[in-house]
């Protein structure tokens, strides 16, 4: 299925392709744990690692916006498509959306260094 992976560290927003199922979103983010805080007004999901902020070993980077938001979210995350019963399915979402969104505005990378001192700062 279509999804787009956002990467701190080479501050991309990329189409990938991935099979179904959650095996291949802990692969594509390389990650062992997510959640999926924001749902997008187009149906789609925002995946991201749910032990961003607390596996120093991965650290990779982040990214916030520049309006409306309110943290940061650490590492790699996805954006997948999502059936109204739940299911996932190619997203609709372009990289351009993700990269200037109308709500939250630019995105805004945080290379590895400024992420940690953001961690430290946050008492992580």
């Amino acid at each position: 299925m279509k999804a787009l992976l956002i990467d701190p560290a080479t501050r991309t927003v990329t189409e990938i392709k991935i099979e179904k199922g959650i095996n291949a979103i802990y692969k594509a983010m390389d990650c062992d744990m997510f959640e999926c805080p924001v749902e997008l007004p187009n149906g789609d999901v925002l995946y991201c690692d749910e032990e961003g902020k607390l596996n120093r070993e991965k650290l990779i980077g982040g990214f916030t916006y520049s309006q409306g938001w309110c943290d940061i979210i650490m590492n790699k995350a996805l954006v997948i498509g999502s059936t109204p019963s739940g299911n996932s399915t190619n997203c609709k979402s372009k990289p351009a959306d993700i990269l200037n969104s109308k709500e939250w505005g630019a995105i805004r990378w945080a290379p590895k260094h400024l992420a940690e001192k953001y961690l430290n700062d946050m008492g992580f």
